[in-house]
């Protein structure tokens, strides 16, 4: 009766009819007689359905009818029960009995002698079974044949209960009922649907016959005329002769569960673009935890239990179930940042625990670029990268990943080796994973996923555990979409004298593609890769101050040296000047740098980086390679020494003058000699001989000097550069 009452009047999802119109007296009077047949109604409706069919559901299970009586204008619920004495209910007969339009009364033909109540057993993991009930002397009658029909009950789970109700409706069905269509006079006004009547007729010789009011037509005012639907009631049940469904005694085998390994489960703070399509969370700005498993063995599914970091395992609670498990291939080699704008070229991955067509269909819609990006239907994730899949085919014992579009959501292009794990994130219409939350902003959050069979789970003591850091994902701003080094997208060699011109106006430019957060509300990924911020949002930088932060680093792939650092940049470029690379070398020329660039923005009063940062590997060309290197020299600093090789005079010159201060050199470790004087640019050394060493220096006192020494040795003599600084 909760659940009816809950139908009626709730305003969210039921038919938000006023409290007001329930005779909630009948309503109490039903489920008091319900609690005490222990006829309770435990049901999942997990799609849409209409009211009626619901109600009809309920109404089947109660054998009792739900109407609207027209004389309290309330609804009301009554029982089909013997609850009644019949001397005391309305009499029918030829009295107030205008016309029988029909009467039949039912052949033994017409019966039922077996009934199977189907229903799932709450006791018995809820595996479906039956209540059974059978009337043998209605088998006798009709000699020896067995009629069964089988009812169900979706909101039965109790086998005691999936008995009665079997009995309940044999007695039913194994008796040939009499039905009746009669009018009546305006005198019974008030008879409603389920209510118990009696009728007396002697042309059909029966008197005080229990009947019940299966449907009332009260006709038209002026006729005085109301037209009643019959059956003749079965007020008592017999008593069953079978007792509850006996458990069967088998046992199913425990299966062989073992805990998800580390390398096997995926934990991480689930980035913006999920928190805006998880229909559980509050907005884009949730703060929630992505997780899912690959699938090692006979484990169905598996259960997320969660608890603060540092709270004691007691304080463990279930927070979901993950049915579906993340697939996961391999690279079959080394993924550079550099290639392809976008899409970017094929990526080669290995199947994995997973055969080819399971990989191969999960990519098989093909969607255009706007509905991948606005979707996030196909998508796989490498080390922290996320990347969305057009489509795939095979490739002998591979899969190749076809028109991948690299760095979507907030990550952006990585170097990944081959071997490197590619974890499915969604395709072939399912996500991997669940999201659950939402935390703190920055909680630390332990995670046990425990796999799950038909029989089996794994012990909370024994699953893996594991910890997700929260540090406000959802607000970090987006790092850049793709970088452009000298004028080539993801360059992967670029010339230390791109931008042309003097010694010290020369150098790269290192320019990106700028994103916004914001996209990730629901926004198109992919497009956000193609365009600048500032051409998707009209207000961006300014909305949230969005700035950017450049690094350069040296032999990357190495030691990864620093040597330059640009911040709070507000466009989308950056030069790189040679010489102030070569002071930051010590003057030797680089074979391959490394471009990091970071993003920077407010949110809510909070100054957040990029959760993820820009990295990008190229190698060097330049004029200066091969020539000698006299090193970067401050003011009196001695230079690297120089062997000839030739004879004859070696001319050196200055990108610039400086004001104060000389440039000197010594021959043979000699004395030191002027080479340029200040308010100077060429000097030279005269009467060099074949291995005569060369040494220099300036002395200048300018403030923030930088200026670039070339040597230029007579005939096929090696050349050289010094980088001059004060």
């Amino acid at each position: 009766m909760n659940v009816l009452y809950e139908i009626l009047t709730n305003t969210e999802w039921g038919l938000a009819i006023n409290p007001a119109s329930i005779d909630t007296a009948s309503f109490i009077t039903a489920a008091t007689a319900l609690n005490t047949e222990g006829n309770g109604f435990s049901y999942l409706q997990d799609s849409p359905i209409e009211a009626s069919e619901l109600i009809a559901l309920l109404e089947q299970q109660i054998s009792g009818i739900l109407f609207f009586n027209q004389v309290t204008a309330k609804f009301q619920v009554r029982l089909a029960r013997a609850d009644y004495v019949l001397a005391s209910t309305p009499l029918l007969d030829d009295d107030t009995i205008v016309s029988f339009n029909s009467f039949a009364r039912g052949s033994w033909e017409d019966t039922t002698n077996f009934i199977r109540s189907q229903f799932n057993d709450r006791s018995d993991n809820y595996k479906g079974t039956f209540g059974l009930a059978i009337d043998s002397a209605n088998i006798r009658i009709q000699d020896g044949s067995i009629v069964s029909t089988t009812t169900s009950y979706p909101g039965v789970k109790d086998k005691n209960l999936a008995n009665d109700l079997a009995w309940r409706d044999l007695r039913t069905l194994a008796v040939p009922l009499a039905k009746a269509n009669v009018t009546v006079d305006g005198t019974n006004y008030d008879l409603q649907p389920g209510q118990p009547v009696r009728i007396t007729n002697a042309d059909l010789g029966i008197t005080g016959v229990a009947f019940r009011v299966t449907r009332v037509d009260y006709g038209q005012m002026t006729d005085n005329k109301i037209v009643l639907d019959l059956v003749e009631d079965v007020f008592f049940y017999l008593e069953g002769s079978f007792g509850a469904p006996i458990d069967s005694g088998w046992e199913a085998p425990l299966d062989d569960l073992q805990p998800f390994l580390t390398v096997q489960t995926l934990t991480i703070e689930s980035p913006r673009a999920f928190n805006a399509r998880d229909p559980e969370a509050t907005g884009p700005a949730d703060n929630r935890i992505f997780c899912s498993a690959r699938k090692r063995g006979v484990e169905v599914s598996f259960k997320v239990f969660q608890k603060l970091d540092g709270a004691s395992d007691s304080a463990y609670l279930e927070a979901g179930e993950g049915v579906r498990f993340l697939r996961i291939g391999s690279l079959t080699a080394d993924l550079p940042t550099s290639g392809a704008t976008v899409p970017t070229a094929t990526l080669n991955v290995t199947t994995g625990p997973d055969s080819q067509s399971r990989i191969r269909e999960c990519f098989e819609d093909s969607p255009a670029p706007a509905v991948l990006g606005l979707q996030l239907g196909q998508m796989v994730m490498i080390d922290d990268e996320i990347m969305l899949v057009t489509n795939a085919s095979n490739n002998g014992a591979t899969v190749d990943l076809l028109s991948v579009y690299r760095g979507v959501l907030d990550t952006p292009r990585s170097i990944h080796s081959a071997g490197a794990d590619v974890w499915l994130l969604s395709g072939g219409g399912f996500v991997g994973g669940i999201t659950i939350g939402p935390f703190g902003e920055v909680a630390s959050i332990d995670l046990k996923l425990r796999p799950r069979s038909s029989s089996d789970l794994v012990l909370l003591a024994d699953a893996t555990e594991e910890e997700v850091d929260m540090a406000k994902r959802s607000r970090r701003p987006y790092p850049p979409g793709r970088v452009t080094v000298g004028v080539t997208v993801w360059a992967s060699t670029v010339s230390l004298e791109q931008l042309g011109g003097a010694a010290e106006a020369t150098g790269f430019a290192v320019s990106w593609l700028r994103r916004d957060y914001r996209t990730g509300n629901g926004g198109d990924e992919i497009a956000a890769l193609a365009v600048d911020a500032a051409t998707l949002f009209t207000d961006f930088p300014a909305a949230n101050t969005t700035v950017h932060t450049v690094r350069l680093y040296n032999d990357p792939a190495g030691p990864n040296t620093l040597l330059l650092t640009y911040t709070d940049l507000g466009g989308t470029s950056q030069n790189q000047l040679r010489l102030a690379i070569l002071k930051a070398m010590d003057g030797v020329v680089p074979t391959t740098l490394g471009a990091e660039i970071d993003a920077k923005h407010t949110d809510n009063g909070d100054v957040l980086t990029a959760r993820h940062t820009l990295r990008h590997r190229f190698a060097i060309t330049s004029a200066l390679t091969g020539q000698f290197q006299f090193t970067a020299l401050a003011a009196s600093d001695v230079s690297a020494l120089y062997t000839a090789t030739v004879n004859g005079t070696y001319a050196f010159a200055l990108s610039s003058a400086f004001v104060l201060g000389a440039v000197q050199y010594r021959l043979n470790a000699g004395a030191w000699t002027a080479l340029i004087a200040a308010a100077a640019t060429t000097g030279s050394i005269v009467g060099v001989v074949a291995t005569d060493t060369i040494e220099v220096r300036h002395l200048s006192t300018d403030v923030a000097a930088l200026k670039q020494l070339d040597m230029n040795a007579p005939g096929v003599g090696q050349d050289g550069f010094a980088v001059l600084f004060t």
